[in-house]
């Protein structure tokens, strides 16, 4: 490439980590090296999303309480967008609508 390339990388460092080695778009911008731009703007969910809501939480530092179905199973008529499912609730749940 020639000395006066240009290179525009874009990603989301709030995203999982890459599948293979290395976490290339968090450590290019952990470096301080490389000019980068946050958008802030949300154009994926509904801005009252639950899921906004818990990733502003996580990227906080802060957990979230995540409902789930079992715990409160009108959840799935509500249209949730976002709940948990634990597996000690899930496997036992399966087995049982399996033998209805």
């Amino acid at each position: 490439m020639p000395d006066t390339s240009q290179v525009l990388f874009i990603g989301d460092s709030d995203q999982l980590p890459s599948v293979g080695a290395g976490n290339v778009l968090k450590d290019m911008i952990a470096s301080s090296k490389i000019p980068c731009f946050r958008l802030t703007e949300i154009f994926r969910q509904a801005q009252a999303s639950q899921i906004i809501e818990y990733a502003h939480q996580i990227n906080t530092r802060n957990m979230p309480y995540i409902d789930s179905p079992f715990n409160k199973p009108e959840m799935w008529q509500e249209g949730t967008d976002c709940f948990f499912l634990d597996t000690d609730e899930a496997i036992p749940a399966r087995c049982f609508c399996q033998a209805a």
